[in-house]
């Protein structure tokens, strides 16, 4: 059971002594039930219950304070495993790689760190008072063995068969579990896209509509799932607690006609089977829950190796689909990277996939030396292999053929975290903090300085270490992203179409003003853009086609 094997590998708490407390707790309910029968006898015969009565406040009071143990402990047990989980998927997201995230999915990510913790936290208080009420059964079932083997066979008999007729039906139900997890997280995907793409939605009749449609699919099928689920159980409980009665009907009614069993006895025996139908049905109703659970602890686990595999694997240029264990890699040894001379490329490839491992894409082979301090400019079509280049720059994408080297040495004997902090990035998918993480020392008159200098002074305004208003025009959001890399002040500056939102004023100004501001700082700059009136300002244009540099001296002549 994965769930189990993730609290006993997560938890700080002893099991073993969980455990105990949890064996006293069934044994005093269990006494409870034997003083109130022992008591019930003496009252009937007329003889003294004092010692029952004794028996009855001790155990009660054993029972309680082991109860209360077993639930504060099992609580702070289950949460400082999700608490550890949770910072732990989290750390393991941020050092993964970008494919493995690709390929991994965010809806995914997001529903096990979320969905998923949530899950086992909500089921974990049943899942404990279950196993008590297993324990309690168990010591029942031992005081009928006391009271009559004959009742105790036959309890034993049904029980067995109840438990057969479970696991049997536990399979059917399983898989419609899973396939509702499944619908769970394609609804997410799509409730998603509603999201990100709203204003697209509201611009499209069509595309609303169908929409709509899949919506409604995947929503009915996840219902058709979770009735079908859901009838299922009521069924089984309904059996499971028509069990316990035909068993009272056994053993009041066949019983007496069977075996010489004492009037005593058969009182005696159908009050036990009575006061284990409570803890029964905690036991049989916290089923789902346990088994939701359980498939949740393997989510999570599943994904976490995923991840394992890929924070190093796709540094080595390994295909995205390896599985097998993987080794560190040499780069996390090599010295201190602080700027750079050179960056070659040398018949560098990539591929995208389909599902089926058919190349969609090719880039490649490359051939390209950028050297420190120079302004260069990739133009080309949507789709030619201009943002695939950048991230293979910027070893966010590894090379699946050939090799990139800087200065001289090839990029997997580096450390990337290192080369990684050389560059200043805006991808056109690019994301706003709303605060400066990863500045440090930040000049509260610097930062006055750029707002009023990239008009944004009037939008928003720095204050408790926090810009006030992300309520900003897609433009106005990236001279945003641009003032963090101004502060950021690295060495080498990555733009995306960084220029495609911005009026003519400021295209210009950016271009003409602060480009070349950075080049006189001695900065590296390779921008991917479309605006050819401004390729003079850059000393070199490549131009890409289809995922290859293209006719680089045509080009750059002016061709």
């Amino acid at each position: 059971m994965k769930l189990l094997e993730l609290i006993r590998r997560e938890s700080a708490v002893s099991i073993i002594k969980l455990s105990l407390m949890a064996v006293l707790a069934g044994l005093t309910q269990a006494l409870v039930l034997a003083s109130i029968n022992a008591a019930a006898t003496a009252a009937a015969g007329g003889g003294d219950h004092r010692g029952a009565l004794l028996l009855f406040a001790i155990a009660l009071i054993a029972h309680i304070l082991s109860q209360k143990y077993i639930m504060q402990t099992s609580t702070d047990l289950v949460e400082g495993v999700l608490y550890n989980i949770r910072l732990r998927v989290a750390d393991k997201i941020r050092l993964s790689e970008l494919q493995a995230f690709e390929r991994i999915g965010r809806s995914r990510i997001y529903s096990n760190v979320t969905k998923e913790t949530i899950t086992i936290s909500q089921a974990a208080p049943g899942i404990v008072i279950a196993c008590q009420s297993a324990l309690m059964v168990l010591f029942a079932l031992v005081y009928l063995a006391w009271l009559s083997k004959a009742v105790f066979l036959i309890t034993v008999i049904l029980a067995v068969v109840g438990v057969a007729i479970h696991l049997e039906r536990a399979k059917e139900r399983r898989g419609d579990m899973q396939k509702g997890l499944e619908r769970e997280n394609e609804f997410f995907d799509l409730l998603t896209h509603l999201l990100d793409g709203f204003k697209d939605v509201k611009m499209s009749t069509t595309r609303s509509a169908d929409l709509a449609d899949h919506l409604q699919r995947v929503s009915a099928a996840l219902k058709e799932l979770k009735i079908r689920y859901g009838h299922q159980f009521a069924t089984h409980f309904i059996f499971s607690q028509t069990a316990f009665y035909v068993l009272i009907a056994v053993i009041v009614f066949i019983l007496p006609q069977m075996a010489e069993e004492s009037r005593e006895v058969v009182i005696e025996s159908s009050a036990a089977i009575l006061f284990i139908v409570g803890p029964m049905s905690n036991f049989i109703g916290s089923i789902p829950a346990f088994a939701n659970a359980n498939v949740a602890a393997e989510n999570i686990t599943d994904l976490e190796e995923e991840l394992d595999q890929g924070i190093e694997g796709l540094r080595a240029g390994r295909d995205i689909a390896v599985r097998a264990p993987l080794l560190p890699s040499p780069w996390l040894w090599s010295p201190h990277l602080n700027s750079i001379n050179e960056i070659e490329f040398e018949r560098v490839r990539f591929h995208y996939f389909d599902k089926s491992g058919i190349p969609t894409f090719s880039l490649g082979p490359l051939d390209l030396t950028i050297r420190a301090g120079e302004t260069i400019f990739i133009v080309g079509g949507n789709g030619s292999g201009k943002s695939t280049f950048l991230k293979l720059l910027t070893s966010l994408y590894f090379p699946m053929g050939g090799s990139i080297k800087v200065d001289g040495v090839d990029l997997r004997d580096r450390h990337l975290a290192e080369y990684r902090d050389l560059f200043a990035v805006i991808f056109a998918d690019y994301h706003l903090f709303e605060r400066l993480y990863g500045v440090r020392d930040v000049d509260d008159r610097r930062v006055q300085e750029l707002l009023k200098e990239l008009e944004l002074d009037s939008k928003t305004e720095w204050r408790d270490d926090r810009f006030t208003n992300f309520d900003l025009s897609t433009g106005q959001r990236k001279r945003l992203a641009l003032l963090m890399s101004f502060l950021e002040d690295k060495p080498i500056y990555v733009f995306d179409e960084w220029a495609a939102d911005q009026d003519p004023g400021f295209r210009r100004y950016f271009y003409e003003v602060l480009l070349s501001d950075l080049k006189k700082r001695g900065k590296t700059i390779i921008a991917a853009t479309h605006d050819d009136r401004y390729f003079s300002v850059a000393d070199r244009v490549l131009k890409m086609e289809y995922g290859n540099f293209v006719d680089l001296k045509a080009v750059d002549e002016g061709v």
